[in-house]
């Protein structure tokens, strides 16, 4: 201290040779402290520097971790709605495949329907005509019933079925069924829509075999049975049970008419339904005697064979 107030050297000298030996111990202890403490200072000023330093790398690569997480999701969410839009897109095109295919099968079934209604109704147009031709011969001299569509289809009364131009008298008007009609000592059973009422009423009694057909008659459904063998196989393929059940219904009728023996009824295999249904319509039925599957070579299940009544 004397030294640092600037007392002269002598005195200085002379006072520190004075000293005792704890005291310059002290001095340099201090001394050694002080030295210590000015490096302790500069070590925790580089501490703090590589501290400053350590926390901007370490906010560096916290930025860099939150970019490559934000871009991975990023190009996540991109792949997803690609995958969205691809996967939308291919369940489009499937269901436009898938339309237009039934489309395809549908126009086919109904070019077929339409081809098969068209060959029956020209069939049954010339078995009209040919009926009407020969019962209306002028050299044969037959009475020609007329039709009176005013009058009540009842019992007893005489009519004419419209789809196969011949006449019988009806047996029966069940609730349920269509309506039990005698042609030609047959009995059948036909839509009431089918019927079209004749002149000369209902008739309580008829002579025995008053109705049995004539030469021409007879001839007639010849003719009927050249012109018109699909109406004794039946094809009911593709079509729901309550489209499927009057057409087997009509071809029984149609198939008894023309002194058929047997029936042939397609319905395929498929889940059964339509099979069963047909079953259950022919037990019972007044024109059935008996029905089977078809056997080998004949279409196995998915064909019954009916045999009718004499």
């Amino acid at each position: 201290m004397a030294e640092r107030l600037g007392l002269p050297a002598s005195v200085v000298t002379d006072a520190r040779s004075r000293r005792d030996l704890k005291e310059a111990q002290a001095e340099d202890l201090l001394a050694r402290l002080e030295k210590d403490q000015a490096e302790l200072e500069r070590a925790r000023g580089r501490l703090g520097e590589d501290r400053a330093e350590l926390d901007a790398a370490r906010s560096r690569v916290d930025a860099e971790e939150r970019e490559a997480r934000a871009k991975k999701r990023s190009q996540a969410e991109a792949f997803a709605r690609d995958l969205a839009r691809r996967t939308e897109e291919a369940a489009r095109k499937a269901a436009d495949a898938i339309r237009e295919a039934v489309q395809r099968v549908e126009a086919t079934r109904r070019s077929a329907t339409a081809e098969a209604a068209k060959a029956r109704t020209d069939a049954v147009q010339a078995i009209r005509a040919a009926h009407d031709e020969a019962v209306r011969a002028p050299e044969l001299d037959l009475p020609v019933e007329a039709e009176a569509p005013e009058l009540p289809i009842a019992v007893g009364a005489r009519v004419r079925l419209k789809s196969l131009a011949v006449t019988g008298e009806v047996t029966a008007l069940p609730e349920q069924g269509g309506v039990e009609v005698a042609v030609s000592g047959k009995r059948l059973r036909v839509p009431r829509t089918e019927l079209v009422a004749l002149e000369g009423g209902s008739r309580k009694a008829a002579p025995p075999n008053a109705h049995a057909p004539t030469r021409v008659q007879k001839g007639v459904q010849a003719a009927s049975r050249e012109r018109n063998p699909a109406h004794y196989e039946v094809n009911l393929v593709g079509l729901r049970v309550d489209e499927a059940l009057p057409r087997v219904d009509k071809a029984l009728d149609e198939a008894t008419l023309a002194d058929r023996q047997q029936l042939r009824v397609v319905h395929g295999f498929g889940e059964g339904k339509l099979r069963r249904a047909v079953a259950e319509m022919l037990e019972g039925h007044p024109h059935v005697a008996s029905w089977r599957s078809g056997g080998a070579g004949e279409g196995g299940g998915g064909v019954t064979i009916v045999e009718l009544k004499e």
